[in-house]
């Protein structure tokens, strides 16, 4: 927050200094802006092609090699694309997948994790389950089952949506229905569950997506309150940002969310088609885009991910694509 006195308190001019007072003023009343620090810069967008068809995006995750793991939703699919050596646009390598409901089939997926192995934790959505498949895409395990919506176990899913993997492998996914994070742990044992309804500090309304933090902590999107939540591994509350609205640190449907080796919080916006940056304690840095299919525009985004060498790759839902932006 800036407040510059200087540029009136020595000005000669009287006009000027009852002018530079109301406007300080009215900073008071509505709340000072901050100084934004510049954007990413766009890089490149991959768009959909006769080989890179997407249908519906939701998901989006870079591993440790720089690999981007696309969750193509509407083709119940997970599309793995490599960058070709001394080029910037990468290439379909892998797919795998397909409607189904048996063992390494899925049904409408809707977001992805990596673990530092390159192992790859698919949300599947409409089978109320997580599964995990190797980095060639060979299936490994599944956890979760359909919940009682009324009643739900801890270690049971009803349409769940985004994951992540923290440091020490245990597994958060979102149960939005259920307005609640499930965590399965690494060691195995009895799932845990993180946070319930309601709009208190802690508490969620239909999230969507949650990303382990660089310092022991996770960020959720907390769709239906509209703002960000802050916990610790254990889903102890810590901290919290964001209003319903359009400006600058306000969201509307907030949907996917990343964090970096920074500690910069990304937050896509989706109902004001932006992306906004946040320092780890929740004061705004930076934001970028607006409404359109331009480069750098963007149409009801859905997902972010930011890769080992400061990638940042968005998920443009609306124009089936995905764009490509550095800071």
């Amino acid at each position: 927050m800036i407040f510059r006195q200087s540029d009136f308190l020595q000005s000669r001019c009287p006009l000027l200094v009852v002018c530079a007072v109301a406007a300080v003023i009215l900073l008071a009343a509505g709340g000072c802006k901050q100084e934004l620090q510049a954007p990413p810069k766009f890089l490149f967008s991959i768009e959909s092609s006769d080989e890179f068809a997407l249908d519906s995006p939701e998901g989006i995750s870079i591993s440790t090699q720089g690999e981007i793991i696309i969750a193509d939703t509407g083709q119940d699919r997970i599309l793995k694309m490599v960058s070709e050596k001394g080029g910037n646009k990468p290439r379909i390598e892998q797919i795998w997948g397909g409607f189904g409901t048996d063992p390494g089939q899925l049904s409408a997926p809707s977001d992805v994790a990596v673990d530092p192995q390159g192992n790859i934790y698919v949300s599947d959505t409409w089978n109320h389950r997580v599964q995990s498949f190797s980095p060639e895409g060979r299936l490994l395990k599944q956890w979760g089952k359909k919940a009682n919506v009324w009643d739900p176990k801890d270690d049971e899913l009803f349409y769940p949506k985004g994951i992540t993997i923290d440091s020490d492998m245990n597994i958060y996914v979102v149960d939005t229905p259920d307005h609640r994070i499930v965590k399965y742990l690494s060691q195995g044992g009895k799932a845990q569950v993180l946070g319930e309804e309601g709009k208190t500090s802690g508490r969620f309304h239909s999230p969507l997506d949650v990303a382990a933090g660089p310092s022991e902590n996770l960020y959720v999107s907390d769709t239906g309150n509209n703002r960000v939540q802050e916990l610790d591994l254990n889903g102890d509350y810590r901290n919290k940002w964001g209003t319903e609205g359009s400006e600058p640190g306000q969201f509307k449907r907030p949907s996917g969310v990343a964090a970096d080796a920074e500690a910069r919080v990304y937050v896509v916006d989706s109902g004001n088609h932006r992306v906004q940056v946040f320092d780890a304690s929740g004061d705004l840095i930076t934001m970028f885009g607006k409404r359109g299919n331009g480069p750098g525009e963007f149409e009801s985004p859905e997902s972010i991910a930011v890769g080992p060498e400061g990638k940042i790759c968005v998920l443009d839902w609306g124009n089936n694509r995905i764009q490509v932006f550095q800071f």
